[in-house]
């Protein structure tokens, strides 16, 4: 085995991990390199396309057009103006979509020149003329954005090397690109081991470190400007469901309420904040430049 990020042959540690959100229970291999930290599934399948489909979360029916103008309005948004043409024309890719939700949260917020890609959708999307979201990886995308989006979607690539060269080729001279992901080590895995729900086997293929991030970035012409750690309870929540055999779309937090009572989820809750002070929890946003 060898990293597919720096390369090291060398290993740390090895883990199998169960598929829980369809749930198949079918079991994957993934080790860390013991080098840039990065954990990383050992084997890709290669119908990964068939652990998506159509119920996968990010593919569920998007909010409707009027839903998101009604958004807007709570947000305190000038729906005349944004009719008569002042939109904000900032170019946005949102990489890895799915149907468009946040594409959908940002036009309602007053942004008009929207663009999506994601690989597993079933078809092209369009939302009237701010929104168009094409079934394209990256790599077949072509312009330059001044702001592109990886909401939880970096982790799912086979090729991050790849990804990261794209991101640099369509990124603008001073744009930022936000990538929002799953990041070992933290307080989840070490609690829970592979019953960290943010596994996801086997479609989170890569769980960077902070190392493997700054090294993927350096070496395609980006550096990491900002990080921010952001997980949530759902990180000790999801992962304690999961030791229990409880798989993801049957969870419910009143499980989690009779099993452990309020006071223990007000200290976990408690426990998270601490570890996202420390950078040690479960979920963060790396913010790069060129």
């Amino acid at each position: 085995m060898k990293c597919r990020i720096c390369g090291s042959d060398q290993i740390g540690n090895q883990l199998s991990v169960r598929e829980m959100m369809i749930p198949t229970r079918e079991v994957f291999d993934y080790f860390e390199c013991a080098d840039c930290h990065c954990l990383q599934i050992r084997d890709i399948p290669d119908n990964l396309g068939a652990y998506y489909g159509p119920d996968y979360y990010s593919f569920q029916t998007p909010v409707e057009r009027e839903n998101a103008e009604a958004a807007g309005a709570e947000r305190g948004t000038d729906d005349a103006a944004r009719r008569s043409g002042e939109w904000d024309m900032t170019p946005i890719l949102d990489v890895g979509c799915g149907a468009g939700k946040f594409l959908q949260e940002l036009r309602a917020i007053g942004y008009g020149n929207l663009m999506g890609c994601d690989p597993f959708l079933e078809q092209d999307i369009t939302y009237g003329d701010e929104i168009h979201i094409y079934k394209r990886t990256i790599h077949e995308m072509d312009g330059v954005y001044e702001k592109i989006f990886m909401n939880d979607a970096f982790e799912h690539v086979t090729d991050p090397h790849e990804v990261m060269e794209s991101i640099h080729r369509l990124l603008s001279p001073d744009g930022v690109a936000r990538i929002a992901i799953p990041i070992y080590p933290n307080i989840a895995y070490d609690m829970f081991g592979a019953d960290w729900y943010q596994l996801d086997a086997p479609r989170h293929i890569f769980l960077h470190s902070r190392q493997s991030m700054e090294l993927l970035a350096k070496e395609h012409g980006l550096r990491i400007v900002d990080v921010t750690y952001d997980a949530d309870p759902s990180q000790i929540f999801r992962s304690y469901l999961y030791s229990k055999d409880i798989p993801f779309w049957e969870q419910k937090m009143s499980m989690i309420l009779e099993d452990l009572g309020e006071k223990e989820v007000d200290d976990i809750e408690a426990l998270s904040r601490e570890a996202n002070e420390k950078e040690y929890g479960d979920h963060a946003v790396f913010c790069l430049m060129k």
